[in-house]
């Protein structure tokens, strides 16, 4: 045991920052050492075993947000050590030991204990990558036709679910496609995507282009038997465009207009089809074609005589079948025409010849036929009477006349010789011989005819 006799004292302690006064502070555990000096310069060292504490450890942890963005995550420290504890978060400033409603980023936490000793850590609190949607489009198809459309997802976390909102219709699906639609317009669907944990993406919209349909038109038309009339389908809507190919029936043709002969059927039209296609509207268009028919008249016509000498008149009548309205023009080939509804005709030829006949019929859907015929009238010239009688004066000794023909334009001979006592008193010969037997004078006659 000692005792300090002299004063002043002097105190130094073996701090890191030297302290001189007789009450260390601020001390770490460990052991430290005071040296003391009193007045006569005499020294004592003594050491002190100053306890130290356990040091705190925290351990930092976390939930991540649900979705990519959303302030929903967490993030706690658990400490050990010496409770009871403090905590500050950073960069927000919080003090409790858990966080809610962060966002995914890096936390700094801190955590003091009972004597003021602390630890520190950090945290990245992640979160899903963000949730995606694509959809395939826009496409076009034609009219008719169906295509499939999809969409696909990413990020996030899966499985996924897919809302579709297509006209009319709602489909809810874990494939994003593909799904076959048919729409007959443009139509729009939309896509939604949901992941496991809720979250939302879209909608989008996939876009599907129809193309118009492709229709055909048709007309009626009234024709005259046997006219020909051209058929054409207009295109009233077009389809894709084309090029087109054309099928008709009846005929199997394959061209786009046809030309046909009207053939009348009393009381059926000639009906036409055609098939119009552009490789890929479905249905193709079609266009109908009613053709009707109105007869033909009958153009004919009877004569009566037709062959004659001149002047020679003709009667004709025209022969029909169809009723008194029809009208007639009538060429008679010698410059006459006659126009209008009589039948009936009388014709003069004054002339020798041959004759064209042609009559034309109107009847009364303005239908014409015609006929004629060539050399149809033949008129004869007259022929002219003449002869001579050699001789003409005989005695009874020697009473025999020829005569000779010297006519012009006949062809067939009458004779008279007025001799009626004999038994041959006509000849029918050219160039007769008569012999007389009695006296007297005896005229001659000769008809000369030219058929």
């Amino acid at each position: 045991m000692w005792k300090w006799r002299t004063s002043p004292y002097g105190y130094n302690w073996n701090t890191p920052t030297p302290q001189n006064t007789n009450i260390a502070i601020n001390l770490n555990g460990g052991i430290w050492m005071l040296t003391t000096t009193d007045g006569n310069g005499c020294i004592i060292t003594r050491t002190v075993d100053v306890p130290a504490p356990a040091l705190p450890t925290v351990t930092l942890g976390f939930i991540s947000p649900l979705c990519y963005g959303q302030p929903n995550g967490s993030a706690w420290m658990t400490p050990t050590g010496n409770s009871p504890f403090t905590y500050n978060w950073a960069p927000n400033s919080l003090t409790t030991q858990t966080i809610t409603g962060i966002v995914s980023s890096v936390y700094s936490g801190t955590v003091t204990d009972m004597y003021g000793c602390k630890a520190f850590g950090v945290v990245n609190v992640t979160q899903p990558n963000k949730l995606i949607i694509t959809g395939g489009g826009p496409d076009t198809i034609c009219y008719g036709r169906f295509i499939q459309i999809f969409a696909a997802a990413g990020g996030g976390t899966t499985p996924y679910t897919y809302n579709w909102t297509t006209p009319g219709s709602v489909i809810t699906s874990t494939l994003g496609g593909p799904h076959t639609v048919t729409p007959n317009i443009s139509s729009t669907y939309t896509v939604m995507v949901t992941d496991a944990n809720g979250c939302l993406n879209g909608p989008i919209d996939v876009i599907v282009y129809v193309k118009p349909q492709l229709t055909g038109l048709g007309f009626s038309v009234t024709k005259c038997a046997k006219d020909s009339v051209v058929l054409t389908p207009a295109i009233t809507s077009i389809g894709n465009g084309g090029p087109y190919t054309f099928n008709w029936q009846p005929g199997n043709q394959s061209t786009s207009s046809i030309m046909v002969a009207a053939t009348y059927s009393a009381n059926t039209p000639n009906m036409y089809t055609v098939t119009i296609s552009d490789g890929c509207t479905i249905p193709g268009g079609t266009a109908e074609f009613t053709v009707r028919v109105n007869p033909l008249p009958v153009a004919s016509f009877s004569s009566s005589p037709r062959k004659g000498c001149m002047p020679w008149t003709v009667q004709f009548q025209a022969i029909s079948d169809s009723s008194q309205s029809d009208t007639y023009v009538w060429n008679f080939g010698e410059g006459s025409e006659a126009n209008g509804n009589d039948p009936f005709q009388n014709i003069r030829y004054g002339v020798d010849g041959n004759y064209p006949v042609s009559l034309q019929v109107t009847n009364q859907y303005g239908c014409k036929s015609d006929t004629s015929y060539l050399n149809y009238v033949e008129v004869w010239p007259l022929p002219i009477a003449n002869f001579d009688a050699i001789p003409q004066t005989v005695t009874l000794l020697d009473p025999t006349v020829t005569f000779t023909n010297l006519s012009i334009g006949a062809v067939s001979y009458y004779w008279e010789f007025s001799d009626y006592t004999s038994k041959v008193n006509s000849s029918t010969v050219v160039d007769p011989v008569h012999t007389y037997e009695y006296l007297g004078m005896y005229p001659a006659w000769l008809v000369a005819t030219n058929m």
